[in-house]
């Protein structure tokens, strides 16, 4: 039996061009399984002069979106890869976790 691949939070799921669906994405991916505790990343134009990287937990993750005003195109990034991320001194972080 393979296990349910949303459960794990070792997993890696991408969202692109989701943020008018950011409260639904996080309310099934909970109801699903997954930890609300799950880090997450929102990256708001991405490779452009003015990115921002906003990194929370998916419970948090409309009130993140809501907070910092962000808006598409942004990308979503759900799982402990979200740890990995490091930030560079000219971008704009707020860790809500």
């Amino acid at each position: 039996m393979h296990p349910n691949p949303i459960r794990s939070s070792r997993r890696t799921l991408v969202f692109s061009m989701s943020i008018a669906n950011c409260d639904r994405i996080s309310k099934r991916l909970i109801t699903h399984g997954l930890d609300p505790a799950t880090k997450v990343a929102v990256i708001s134009r991405g490779t452009q002069p003015d990115q921002r990287v906003i990194v929370g937990q998916l419970s948090q993750l409309k009130q993140m979106v809501v907070m910092h005003q962000i808006e598409a195109p942004a990308l979503l990034i759900v799982g402990d890869v979200v740890n990995l991320y490091q930030q560079p001194n000219n971008y704009d972080i707020a860790n809500l976790a």
